[in-house]
């Protein structure tokens, strides 16, 4: 298979993995695309010209498409607001389905119900029981800094420069 139809292949998977989470899953219910990426052809467009639209991770996985690190309000996938980005970079940001806040998971068992938790390089860290769920998310957000500094020095070179901006931004740096 040449080179052009694998990547017009992996970008029209890519197209219809995006518009097919706003159909079938419920916490995609608010999210939007915008009018460019409504056809294939506007979709497609911005891949070619995207340098990381066909970069892959150490483990050889194609990046994929994340809006959570560039998009403020998280709910809409354009130009502006996606990146194509490691799967363990777009893990740190996306939104779970749950009720609870990021890394936080209730047991209703514990005397400190509210466990506090973080996946990265690709192990589930835990980081402690707490209180509340406001206490256990800022361990979460403590944590994820740590790991965003760490993800930016591994990473280096490989990250779209407004993906790294943010991220500077997020962790002070």
């Amino acid at each position: 298979m040449s080179k052009v139809k694998q990547i017009q292949e992996r970008s029209y998977v890519v197209w219809q993995a995006m518009r097919q989470r706003l159909v079938h899953k419920e916490w995609y219910k608010d999210v939007t695309i915008c009018a460019e990426w409504e056809t294939y052809e506007g979709f497609l467009e911005w891949f070619n010209s995207n340098e990381f639209s066909n970069y892959r991770d150490e483990l050889g996985n194609f990046y994929v498409l994340g809006k959570d690190v560039l998009g403020s309000e998280r709910r809409l996938y354009s130009p502006e607001t996606c990146a194509f980005i490691p799967q363990q970079l777009n893990n740190m940001f996306r939104r779970k389905s749950s009720s609870m806040k990021s890394g936080v998971q209730y047991l209703s068992r514990q005397k400190n119900p509210y466990r506090a938790y973080i996946n990265y390089n690709r192990k589930h860290i835990h980081l402690g029981y707490y209180s509340t769920e406001d206490e256990a998310h800022s361990k979460f957000l403590e944590a994820r800094k740590d790991c965003l500094k760490n993800f930016l020095e591994v990473h280096s070179g490989r990250l779209d420069a407004r993906v790294v901006d943010r991220i500077s931004e997020m962790v002070g740096g």
